[in-house]
């Protein structure tokens, strides 16, 4: 499941498969995605964007790796979305996506652990992470959006109320059941 790149690359002037490449290419692939569970991260990725409308992936290049690529899968809620304010260099800070007088991404702003994790103290800074770092993945739909948005959001008010409407049902047969015990 998932992508399953595969290497195919031609001999210049012959146009024909360079095989001997494309099988170490292929093996190369194989063990990285292995190592780097690549898989397993993709299905992570897609059910953070379906569930939270985006979803974050830190790229690093650790040393000891035989390839010098290592992918983060950063959940949104670790954005630093209490950070709204312009920064010293001109920049702006919108919910912990740092952008520049485009409006295009330099960094973004990312608390080490959950927010909403007990474990976590208050006076946490943020670290700063530079765009080129990031692969942010979300949908924008209009100009200078920076964050994505779930697609759950259409029903958060439809539930909302629905829970509200339960509520006042429950009161009023409580009620109806108190007038009940009285009069008897």
């Amino acid at each position: 499941c998932g992508i399953r790149p595969q290497a195919r690359v031609l001999r210049p002037r012959a146009l024909d498969g360079n095989e001997s490449f494309n099988d170490k290419a292929d093996a190369e692939w194989t063990r990285w995605a292995f190592d780097e569970k690549f898989y397993e991260k993709q299905r992570m990725v897609l059910r953070e964007k379906i569930v939270a409308g985006e979803c974050l992936i830190r790229k690093s290049a650790p040393k000891n790796r035989r390839i010098p690529l290592s992918l983060e899968i950063v959940k949104s809620e670790r954005l630093a979305t209490d950070l709204d304010k312009d920064s010293k260099d001109g920049n702006r800070i919108i919910q912990g996506v740092e952008v520049n007088a485009a409006g295009l991404p330099v960094a973004y702003h990312i608390y080490q652990f959950d927010p909403s994790d007990n474990a976590v103290l208050f006076g946490v800074k943020p670290e700063r992470v530079p765009a080129e770092d990031i692969i942010h993945i979300f949908d924008q739909l209009e100009p200078g959006q920076v964050r994505g948005l779930t697609r759950f959001l259409p029903c958060a008010g439809t539930a909302g109320n629905l829970a509200q409407y339960q509520d006042f049902i429950l009161t009023k047969e409580r009620l109806a059941a108190t007038f009940g015990l009285m009069v008897t």
